[in-house]
């Protein structure tokens, strides 16, 4: 995950098979993926130490030429919208 969630995951360790300890850029966090292989989804709960947390809805899906990643983020009730253009 970190070389994709390049501004909030620095680092990232599987605890279990569903939850990852992460590192960011405000300290300790969570991700919990809550994903169905056969249907390609792969939302997950992001769980910030500053932030709070976030549910993340996200799909794999197949085409021709490989397959595509898609990820919705909405912003969470009380975040500053400068925090979340940021991210």
């Amino acid at each position: 995950m970190p070389s994709w969630a390049v501004r909030n995951i620095l680092a990232s360790k599987l605890v279990g098979t569903d939850r990852w300890e992460i590192q960011t850029p405000h300290g300790p966090g969570v991700l919990r993926i809550r994903g169905v292989e056969a249907h390609g989804i792969f939302d997950h709960d992001f769980i910030d130490a500053q932030e709070g947390k976030w549910t993340v809805t996200a799909r794999v899906v197949s085409v021709s030429a490989g397959s595509v990643f898609l990820v919705t983020l909405e912003k969470p009730a009380g975040m500053p919208d400068e925090v979340f253009a940021r991210t």
